[in-house]
């Protein structure tokens, strides 16, 4: 029911381009996809820690901070928020507001 509620939402709106990817983050981002990426980047891999919790990426280019926080706010009603580690990073990222980071999604 709810997502042909959805369906209905969208089908009524003018076009709208959304990438949303909802995944639980596992100890394969820390030992395959961010080494992967080091070292595409040609860059030395840091080993990090997986974070606990919720958290977005938004796009560095087109960030829409104020989506951002109605995701976290709506999301925190049912589970936690990634913490930002001691240098107030997620999964190596600044933190630019409460359980969001941004990459450059076009350069990703």
């Amino acid at each position: 029911e709810e997502s042909a509620n959805l369906r209905a939402l969208v089908a009524s709106l003018p076009e709208v381009l959304v990438h949303v990817d909802l995944h639980e983050t596992t100890d394969s981002d820390e030992t395959e996809f961010r080494p992967a990426l080091a070292a595409r980047d040609g860059i030395e891999y840091i080993e990090g820690m997986i974070p606990d919790g919720f958290y977005t990426v938004g796009d560095t280019e087109n960030p829409q901070p104020e989506f951002q926080a109605a995701v976290i706010a709506s999301v925190e009603k049912v589970t936690h928020i990634a913490p930002a580690d001691d240098e107030g990073k997620i999964i190596g990222s600044d933190v630019t507001q409460h359980g969001v980071i941004n990459y450059p999604m076009k350069k990703l």
